[in-house]
């Protein structure tokens, strides 16, 4: 099944130049956005490391913040990873530090906020190149901490994700190339060698049941076991990591000339639209919501990533300031972005606003504008390879709450009105 995407969908064009017009916050007719939280990492605890901006010392952590489920609705957590501790503050719960033994210099977490994996005594490192010497595995619902090794005694190069049940994937392009899982025991399942390298893409169901790698002409899929599910010759390089649903089910891949959606266990195409190039798939965190940035446009995004009916493509126009990349998706396709703005008019392409759009692909609501260059804080320590997992942002489940940083401090906000 095969069908051009936009070609049948209608175009949501949203509110002109809301982006160009204000600076400070602003909201639309018949809504409410109310900041819950307003929290200074900062508070509790001496950061990863100090550097220098503009205006003085800028303080380097790890920071995300996470909508858990719990008998009483789903409620925030927000962890910080500091210069020898985790910090986890939780809605209606006492703060709790996780003390660490080693010297922290970066976090990955898993995707549902219960585990991380704090990279200690890196040599030094990058999202795509992290050569760390030991690691602490951390679950952070109970506190437990483990020391998990790596891959050999020069340490480890490559990439790692936290699965949402505790286990992980790994890989190593040194010495060996090696693609690894453990799982939630931090058993090792299967160790085998593959052929990738520095340009590779790669993805993982957070549910932990697949993991996609792509090197510039090869796509293929394993399992949690190591099998090769499918495999694919992709005709143009990706221009960005693609995405893969919680469960596994769904492929989406953002290539430079449009979307391919793919079923994520057979390999079979169900969808293709090749209108214009796409950027920075995010998938919700739970289910098969998604978003992905379109090249110069706007976004398309989506409550299920296999039906037609569900897709939204919103457009706005904007001089001055670029349209958003998504940070977090609700399951009901609810997006959080962040846009940044474009010389000439600022000079300063460090300048920021956040950008929350309803289900229909409407703007409801746009931050004030922020510097990244000017504040206090660098959540640099945060080396998830996930575009929702790199600064800070999350959203709840129905959408109706999010938080994000302005680099000052991390902020929870509630949505009221309108018919979200």
């Amino acid at each position: 099944m095969s069908f051009l995407l936009i070609a049948l969908l209608g175009i949501t064009v949203t509110q002109p130049n809301i982006l160009d017009q204000t600076d400070e916050e602003w909201t639309a007719p018949g809504y409410r956005v109310i900041e819950e939280v307003s929290i200074n990492p900062l508070d509790y605890g001496e950061p990863i490391s100090w550097g220098e901006n503009c205006n003085g010392p800028t303080a380097s952590i790890g920071c995300q913040a996470f909508f858990m489920p719990t008998e009483d609705g789903e409620k925030w957590r927000i962890v910080m990873l500091l210069k020898d501790k985790l910090v986890v503050l939780q809605e209606d719960e006492e703060p709790r530090e996780i003390p660490l033994a080693c010297s922290p210099t970066g976090i990955i977490y898993s995707r549902n906020g219960r585990f991380a994996l704090v990279l200690g005594n890196c040599i030094s490192g990058s999202r795509s190149a992290i050569y760390a010497i030991e690691s602490e595995y951390v679950n952070i619902d109970t506190g437990e901490v483990r020391v998990f090794e790596a891959m050999q005694s020069t340490g480890w190069t490559g990439m790692q994700y936290v699965n949402d049940d505790g286990s992980i994937y790994r890989w190593d392009y040194t010495a060996v190339n090696l693609l690894e899982y453990y799982d939630p025991d931090l058993n090792l399942v299967f160790s085998r060698e593959i052929n990738i390298g520095w340009f590779t893409r790669y993805a993982h169901a957070s549910g932990g049941s697949t993991i996609l790698l792509a090197i510039p002409n090869l796509l293929t899929v394993y399992d949690k076991n190591g099998t090769l599910l499918w495999e694919k010759e992709l005709e143009v390089d990706l221009p960005c990591d693609p995405l893969i649903s919680a469960d596994g089910s769904v492929v989406l891949l953002a290539t430079s000339y449009g979307l391919e959606c793919y079923e994520g266990f057979t390999g079979e195409l169900l969808w293709e639209e090749y209108e214009t190039g796409t950027l920075a798939p995010v998938p919700a965190v739970s289910g098969r919501a998604w978003a992905v940035l379109l090249r110069g446009r706007g976004l398309v995004s989506g409550s299920d990533a296999i039906s037609r009916e569900s897709i939204i493509d919103m457009r706005y126009p904007a001089e001055t300031w670029g349209h958003g990349v998504p940070s977090a998706v609700a399951d009901n396709g609810i997006t959080l972005s962040r846009a940044g703005s474009l010389p000439p008019e600022y000079q300063n392409g460090n300048l920021t606003k956040m950008i929350y759009s309803s289900s229909e692909g409407v703007i409801i609501w746009i931050s004030s504008l922020f510097s990244v260059a000017s504040s206090p804080l660098n959540i640099a320590g945060s080396n998830n390879t996930e575009v929702e997992l790199r600064l800070g942002s999350s959203i709840q489940l129905s959408g109706e709450r999010f938080a994000y940083s302005d680099y000052s401090t991390v902020r929870i906000m509630r949505v009221e009105g309108g018919d979200e």
